[in-house]
Parts: C-alpha cells; sequence; structure tokens
C-alpha cells in the first residue's frame, strides 16, 4: 500500500489563479527546478462566447490539443494533454507537456479574454514532493479508491477529500460558479510504500517550506493507492462483497427494518410561520450518543458532516446535506478504509417520500429522529459486516 498526503490551501481573494501560478514557477526557479509535466484541461461553455476559439486564435499552436465532445447539454469544445484512462483525456493522444509561462498567458486571460468554462493545471511527477527518487519516471494511472471503482477523475475541487490523485504534484482549477469564479488548488506529496515500512506521515522542513511557499496551508490529510495488481486485485473482491451486503437490504430507494418512530407529513408553503432552525443542534441530539463526533473542517454550506472509527479502525462517517429553501435534510452514510469506501442511503422515510418545506425545529428534529433509526437499523449488518470483512485497520491513520 503506497501513502501520500494531500494538501488543501485556504485561498484568499488576492489568491488568483495568476497570483498563484506564479508563485509556482517562482519557488521552482529558486530550486533550479523544471516544471516539465505540466498537464492541462480547459472547456468551453456551451452558451455565450467562446474562450477557446479566443485562446487559440491568439496561440494556434494549442490546436494540437483541441476535441469537441458531445455532453447532454451540447457541443462542447476542449483543449487538454490527459492522457487515455482518465476522465476527459485527449482522444487524439497528444499528451505533450505544456510549458510554465504558457500556462501563465493562459490564466492571465481568465475570466475576460478567455472565458473558459473550466481550467485545471497539474504540476505533476514533481521529485521534490516525493520520498521516491524514481518518482519522475512513473506516470500516474487511474486505481481504485473508495468504493468510485476504476474511478479516472483527476480533480474535484472540495474540501471532503474527493479525486485523490497518486501522484507527486501540485494542481490548481478554476471554474464558473453561479455568479463568478470558483478557485482551488491542493497539492500531493508521496510518503511511501507500507512494504518498506510505516514512512514518517509529516511532512519535512523542506515539503514544508515549499509548499507554504505557494500559500497557506488549510488542511492536511493521507490516503493510500494500491503497491500492486495483486493487492488491488483483492481489494476489488472485498469491495464487489461489500457492494452486496448493502444492495441486500435496499429496494427502489428503502431500506428494509427500519422502525420510523415519527410520521412526517409533507408540509405546503405557509403551513407554519417560519422560526430559526438548527440542523446541527437535531444531529447532536441523536448521534452524540451514538459515538459520533462533528468534523468541522467537513461541514459547511449545508453540509454537515459526523464521524467515529469502528472496532477495526475504520471511519464511518455520516454526511447531511440540508436542502435548498429549507427542503427535506437527506443524509449519506459511508464507511471507508485506506484503499476503499462503501456508501449507503439513510432515507427518512419509507416510500421515497418527496421532499417537504421545513418550517419548524421539531420537523427537523423529526427528520433527524427518523434518519437516526435507519442508522440504527443499519449499524450490525451493514456496517459491522463490512468491518469484518475487511479485518484490522491501521490504528495511526486518521483518515480526515
Amino acid at each position: 500500500m503506497k501513502l501520500y498526503k494531500r494538501i488543501i490551501y485556504r485561498l484568499a481573494k488576492n489568491d488568483t489563479p495568476l497570483a498563484i501560478t506564479e508563485r509556482i514557477k517562482q519557488a521552482f526557479s529558486a530550486l533550479a527546478t523544471d516544471l516539465n509535466d505540466i498537464k492541462f484541461f480547459v472547456n468551453d461553455s456551451i452558451h455565450g462566447v467562446s474562450g477557446i476559439n479566443r485562446l487559440l486564435k491568439q496561440y494556434p499552436a494549442l490546436t494540437a490539443y483541441l476535441h469537441t465532445v458531445e455532453t447532454s447539454h451540447g457541443s462542447e469544445q476542449r483543449l487538454t494533454n490527459l492522457p487515455v484512462g482518465w476522465d476527459g483525456s485527449n482522444p487524439n493522444g497528444c499528451t505533450e507537456s505544456i510549458e510554465i509561462d504558457d500556462a501563465i498567458e493562459i490564466i492571465r486571460g481568465v475570466k475576460r479574454r478567455y472565458p473558459l468554462n473550466k481550467l485545471t493545471f497539474i504540476f505533476d511527477r514533481l521529485p521534490m514532493l516525493s520520498r521516491n527518487p524514481n518518482c519522475s519516471m512513473v506516470e500516474p494511472v487511474p486505481f481504485f479508491v473508495k468504493g468510485r471503482l476504476h474511478s479516472p477523475k483527476l480533480f474535484t475541487p472540495s474540501v471532503t477529500g474527493w479525486s485523490d490523485y497518486p501522484s507527486p504534484c501540485i494542481r490548481l482549477q478554476s471554474d464558473w460558479w453561479i455568479s463568478g469564479r470558483n478557485n482551488f488548488m491542493d497539492a500531493i506529496v508521496e510518503l511511501g510504500d507500507l512494504a518498506d515500512g510505516i514512512p514518517q506521515l509529516e511532512l519535512n522542513e523542506t515539503e514544508r517550506q515549499l509548499l507554504e511557499s505557494i500559500g497557506e496551508i488549510y488542511h492536511e490529510r493521507i490516503f493510500a493507492a494500491p503497491s500492486n495488481e495483486e493487492e488491488e486485485a483483492d481489494i476489488f473482491e472485498k469491495m464487489m462483497t461489500g457492494e452486496r451486503i448493502v444492495r441486500q437490504f435496499y429496494e427502489n430507494g428503502n431500506l428494509f427494518g427500519v422502525d420510523y418512530p415519527y410520521k412526517l407529513e409533507p408540509l405546503l408553503l405557509g403551513d407554519h410561520v417560519s422560526e430559526p432552525l438548527s440542523v446541527k443542534k437535531a444531529i447532536t441530539a441523536e448521534f452524540k450518543k451514538r459515538g459520533f463526533t462533528f468534523n468541522t473542517k467537513y461541514s459547511n454550506g449545508g453540509v454537515y458532516t459526523i464521524t467515529k472509527v469502528t472496532n477495526n479502525h475504520h471511519l464511518v462517517k455520516l454526511t447531511f446535506t440540508r436542502g435548498k429553501f429549507d427542503a427535506d435534510v437527506l443524509c449519506v452514510g459511508s464507511i471507508e478504509g485506506p484503499l476503499w469506501n462503501h456508501e449507503f442511503e439513510l432515507p427518512a422515510a419509507h416510500n421515497n417520500m418527496k421532499p417537504y418545506r421545513v418550517t419548524r425545529q421539531i420537523e427537523v428534529d423529526h427528520q433527524i429522529g427518523n434518519i437516526a433509526a435507519a442508522y440504527d437499523a443499519t449499524e450490525k449488518p451493514i456496517i459491522e459486516a463490512i468491518d469484518d470483512l475487511y479485518g484490522s485497520g491501521l490504528p495511526w491513520l486518521t483518515y480526515l
């Protein structure tokens, strides 16, 4: 099992993609190190002005990376050098790296001159972020991670830890989000292989100095990837068994064996006078006694995350999402180890009850109370069964 550390940055208003990229260039210039593998992905919005057309007019050499894909919304132009096997890869096989100065010029035009929908840069295979001296010789390949089976996604901007990428790199993304640009940056340090013993889990002085020179670190977490095909095959077999364990307790979105304590009635707008609502208060009341604690770094914007560790040192995570306009509260549970993850729904009622408007705290309390009953119904047949399936975990792994 190979271990990596993912570093997530806190970006201030003045941490624009251009400013960040220039800092990255400066940091590596100071180390007299070239950025020889810069992967990138940009796409156009199908509405409005084409940023890609404007970009190609200014830099026609980028045409080699151009291709068009059909989406559910229509034809979409893309420029990328991602290799085959990754989500959004270049079907023309053009994977040649771009230069750092080219990356800076592209970013300099976003968002006005080149109104690109999404822009991702991966400054990849960086020797100074790997304790393996041969890291720069190895091209990352898709691997099983966290229950998504052969997940090829390189990057999803979220503090919830999605898109672990098995390569020492720095990643930067900027995309349109509602009324402005959403910017995100993280870095990945290759720690080592457990076959060689438990590596140093904390960043060393050189790694930290480099990473802090390009931004303010917000969060750090460990993730893992299989060391070889045999380990990957073993995990795959157990994952398939775990999925069967989960599926046998659901039918058409309903969870078997739940004795819901509250009858939830659909409410219409204006049925009751609205009052201040606290989803966190209701979650705490029901789940603190079940051994869960809040994780504040994974709770924001109407998302509430609580966790606890199993007997075999695997992580149980419940993620509550407050619906739009104070509609119902939804909950997805999961149990995970270093290389796998199994999700299960925790519905608040039978028969796929449609969302209803919440206007009083008691309605939130009843929803969370029913979700707690659903959790109780899954604890032994799903959570404990999967915990036993994988056996003892890594007692020093913190997951989050």
